[in-house]
């Protein structure tokens, strides 16, 4: 399985079918069916009570590490639905919210919980990073509480063709006049990642786990996990592993090059307090 980064535009038939522009509906991401066991109607309140406030949301935090010493130098915030609840898990939630149409509404919704929840309270050097797909990002500079911060990367957690790219441009400069960094999800998964990151220009590109889970097997694969990296230390971008889990991919993306990591190897996701409270044990 190749593993280097594919570089595809848009069909050319789709391009010229919308005037050489981005089709108005490309950043929308498809609708989700209501989770099993959840009716619509149930779907639709659920979500509905989830937006009003803040009750019920939960922001965890996983700890992101440099790969040379295994200092903690940020964290991924991450969403759950109340516990116990159909709506607990990430993916349940967010098939929830886009079944009902309100998926913009829940990102938004989680994004907000996570700056205010972190609002002063991490660490000089530490930063956090908030997952967002193309639409919330777009309007990310005028929808979210970022005034101020200057610890905040904005992760864009969906693979973009070209002009994809291109239409999110101009809320990426917007961002960083804001001091908003940006990192790309699963990179070296999926097909336009190198144009993504030519034309977004990320401070940050995360390797998916899928790349990760194949580090040090030897062979092949490995060359092409190291060209990866190379190709985009070429671009500016730190590399991020995701999902790492054992001591060998560890070793071996460190050899790669790959300067900072995250997955269990390295601390599961926790409640804020809990992950911020053992972070300033960690630094006594």
């Amino acid at each position: 399985m190749p593993l280097v980064l594919l570089a595809r535009p848009l069909a050319a038939d789709t391009w010229a079918a919308h005037g050489g522009q981005c089709p108005p509906d490309w950043l929308q991401s498809a609708p989700h069916s209501p989770p099993c066991g959840v009716s619509g109607e149930n779907t639709a309140a659920l979500v509905a009570d989830l937006l009003a406030g803040p009750q019920g949301m939960r922001t965890l935090l996983q700890p992101i590490v440099r790969l040379h010493d295994r200092a903690i130098v940020g964290y991924e915030a991450l969403s759950r639905g109340p516990q116990g609840s159909v709506l607990e898990s990430p993916d349940r939630l967010f098939a929830a919210a886009s079944a009902c149409g309100r998926t913009l509404d829940m990102e938004l919704h989680s994004a907000t919980l996570a700056l205010q929840r972190t609002q002063g309270r991490l660490p000089p050097g530490c930063f956090l990073s908030v997952n967002l797909g193309p639409q919330a990002l777009a309007c990310a500079a005028q929808r979210l509480p970022l005034g101020g911060r200057q610890d905040v990367l904005l992760e864009l957690t969906e693979h973009l063709p070209l002009d994809g790219a291109l239409e999110l441009s101009e809320a990426v400069s917007s961002l960083r006049a804001q001091n908003v960094g940006l990192a790309l999800d699963d990179t070296g998964c999926g097909f336009a990642d190198l144009d993504t990151a030519r034309v977004l220009q990320p401070d940050i590109a995360k390797l998916c786990i899928t790349v990760v889970r194949h580090a040090g097997q030897g062979g092949p694969l490995d060359a092409d996990i190291a060209h990866t990296v190379a190709q985009l230390h070429q671009l500016g971008c730190r590399v991020l592993a995701e999902g790492v889990e054992t001591q060998a991919q560890h070793e071996a993306l460190h050899a790669y090059g790959v300067e900072l990591a995250q997955g269990w190897l390295y601390g599961r996701p926790v409640a804020v307090d809990t992950a911020l409270r053992s972070l300033s044990q960690i630094r006594r």
